[in-house]
């Protein structure tokens, strides 16, 4: 019987998400032993294939949820997710009744996003012995003792526990069930390595050293919020000798604030919150470094995506996958999230150390393929 992968990843707007699944999604289908569907909870993925989606069958109740994005991000955010929740609950067995029970059909049921509404709802499923259920960590939130405790009761509702990062093992172990089992699966950040551009952008990239009288150029990527930790790098930047001129692709909630921070400390002229960008690493050969100064990330795809346009990067310590990702200080610098002295610090130490940067990029092009569709499809197929 051919095994398909379900994985449930709701989201409303453009995340990580919607670039890493699609890319996994068309791998799978070149495969003819396992297939991969993506559930569709309120129409998240209305804008893939039909063939290769399972729609919930409550999705259109979400037009019940009111919306108070002007008002409120934050709470819009968390009323939509309680509406997708409950429609998870309840609509994942009755689209999981019509596939397994009446169809015969083999599944792995993968929650990547919405993981204790997955486990409600396998615990109201009278035939959710008939699948294997996956909890995928696209990322970890930050705990207290409410949140270990609710993880605790949640994971017990699963198989298995995928992690992106290895990092992140440790940590799952110390609140989740002793027999659990685990295993890292990266995300399919990007759609292929080309070996021959990376060592053509690496020839063309100049490794001196950068001085104060240069203008050093930095790009930074994210969404304007807490979590990225722009502000600290403004901050960092407004202290430092050197003359940077910093780009940072994104949008968000905190915009505004952010730029009342560059307003406040005289550099409007030196930064340029850019907005979105589709492409933000398009010119990657004209920024000297890229910055990650996140507070928490799940596994850090800006910082794989810079890398794999081969950019000197420095990244913050956080929990839990950028400091993995340059292999802790090998491929990239590592600072203490959250502290601007010791990102102007070690941005400072980058310029004047600047040739290093051209060995570590040589380490980094031995490591960029484990985040392709082929490989991460091959891991979960292995796993599953």
């Amino acid at each position: 019987m051919t095994k398909t992968l379900l994985f449930i990843s709701p989201h409303s707007k453009n995340i990580g998400e919607t670039y890493v699944l699609p890319r996994l999604l068309r791998e799978s289908l070149k495969d003819k032993m396992v297939s991969m569907k993506l559930f569709n909870s309120v129409g998240e993925w209305d804008h893939i294939d039909k063939n290769s989606v399972i729609d919930n069958p409550l999705r259109k109740f979400i037009v019940l949820c009111p919306n108070i994005e002007s008002i409120s991000p934050w709470w819009n955010y968390r009323i939509w997710l309680s509406f997708t929740s409950i429609l998870i609950i309840f609509g994942l067995p009755l689209a999981l009744f019509k596939e397994i029970f009446l169809r015969k059909k083999n599944y792995v049921i993968i929650s990547r996003m919405a993981t204790s509404s997955v486990a409600l709802s396998k615990m109201i499923t009278p035939f959710s012995w008939r699948a294997t259920y996956i909890a995928s960590m696209a990322g970890v939130p930050l705990m207290n003792a409410y949140r270990k405790y609710l993880l605790r009761f949640v994971y017990l509702a699963y198989d298995k526990v995928v992690s992106p990062v290895e990092m992140m093992i440790p940590y799952l172990k110390e609140i989740l069930n002793e027999n659990t089992i685990y295993e890292v699966i990266e995300n399919p950040v990007i759609d292929n390595f080309d070996i021959d551009k990376f060592k053509e952008m690496h020839q063309k990239r100049d490794f001196s050293k950068r001085t104060p009288n240069q203008t050093v150029n930095i790009l930074s990527v994210g969404r304007h919020t807490r979590q990225k930790g722009f502000d600290t790098l403004i901050k960092a930047i407004a202290e430092s000798k050197y003359n940077f001129e910093l780009t940072i692709y994104g949008d968000g909630e905190d915009t505004d604030s952010l730029q009342e921070l560059i307003n406040s400390k005289n550099i409007s002229a030196k930064i340029n919150l850019a907005g979105y960008s589709n492409e933000p690493f398009k010119r990657a050969l004209e920024y000297d470094l890229f910055i990650m100064p996140s507070r928490w990330e799940g596994p850090g795809h800006t910082i794989i995506e810079a890398l794999n346009n081969c950019m000197p990067s420095i990244v913050s310590d956080c929990f839990f996958g950028p400091q993995e990702t340059v292999d802790n200080g090998q491929i990239g610098y590592v600072f203490r999230s959250d502290d601007k002295d010791d990102l102007k610090a070690t941005i400072e130490f980058a310029c004047e150390n600047y040739h290093q940067f051209a060995n570590m990029l040589k380490k980094a092009e031995l490591k960029m393929d484990i985040y392709t569709p082929k490989k991460v499809w091959n891991k979960w197929k292995k796993f599953t």
